[in-house]
């Protein structure tokens, strides 16, 4: 967006964004004027979209080093322990929840993939456990 003044609108209207369904209008509306989107600005809606994700299943913080995604639960997270227990030794192998609500999730096999891609995956298991055994 060579315009400052709209790049810096399109900012703020991302950060506002509430759920998945703007964000995809915003994306939309991106191609639809640009033909394309930027991998920078898809990194940003990206880590919007992740962010409302965490935002539902009460987690305050998400950090990431070359061995784990840490996800720091909130005590009134909708996540079961006994069912995050059990999905580590499934679909989240190695994965360690501590007393004190930080999900551990091993990282080893990420070589060469997008580490944000991987944390809406792990997002999207957690939040299927939680929907589908609820």
């Amino acid at each position: 967006m060579p315009d400052e003044r709209m790049r810096l609108l399109m900012y703020k209207r991302i950060s506002m964004a509430k759920d998945q369904t703007d964000i995809e209008e915003i994306r939309q509306e991106l191609m639809d004027c640009y033909a394309f989107c930027p991998p920078e600005l898809e990194n940003l809606l990206q880590t919007i979209t992740l962010r409302h994700m965490l935002e539902r299943l009460k987690s305050h913080k998400m950090t990431c080093d070359s061995n784990f995604l840490c996800i720091h639960l909130s005590t009134d997270t909708p996540l079961d322990p006994e069912k995050i227990i059990l999905l580590s030794r499934t679909k989240l192998k190695g994965t360690k929840l501590t007393p004190d609500g930080k999900l551990y999730i091993p990282m080893e096999d990420l070589q060469n993939k997008d580490p944000l891609l991987f944390a809406e995956n792990v997002l999207k298991i957690l939040w299927d456990q939680f929907n589908t055994h609820a």
